[in-house]
């Protein structure tokens, strides 16, 4: 008969187990997200990589009180950038909320989201 004690441990060296899992199976897309950042960061633009409670990862761009009016032309800057397409997301649906696809001759990971909102 196992203790209390070792049954607890075992359930949560369980839960342990799959979110390390979780995070390996999206590893691809986790480099994917830092590398796309590192590119706007470089640009001078404001942005973060982040992950939702599913280990998603998804970037952040915050952009300033007066880049807000332009923020179509940003999106477009964004796009060559990363040498991607943005598009409107409508899984995730609301407004700044997009994704970022690569172009349909090249290869590469999968569509990354793309949260816009204020600096």
């Amino acid at each position: 008969m196992m203790s209390l004690y070792a049954d607890l441990v075992r359930k949560a060296a369980d839960q342990y187990r799959a979110q390390l899992d979780a995070i390996y199976s999206r590893q691809q897309i986790i480099h994917h997200a830092d590398h796309a950042v590192g590119l706007l960061l470089k640009a001078g633009l404001q942005a973060r990589a982040q992950a939702g409670e599913d280990y998603v990862p998804y970037i952040v761009l915050r952009l300033a009180e007066d880049l807000r009016p332009l923020q179509s032309t940003v999106l477009v800057y964004v796009c060559n950038v990363l040498g991607c397409q943005v598009e409107p997301d409508t899984d995730y649906g609301g407004p700044g909320r997009y994704q970022i696809r690569p172009h349909e001759d090249e290869s590469g990971p999968d569509s990354l989201r793309l949260l816009v909102e204020d600096a």
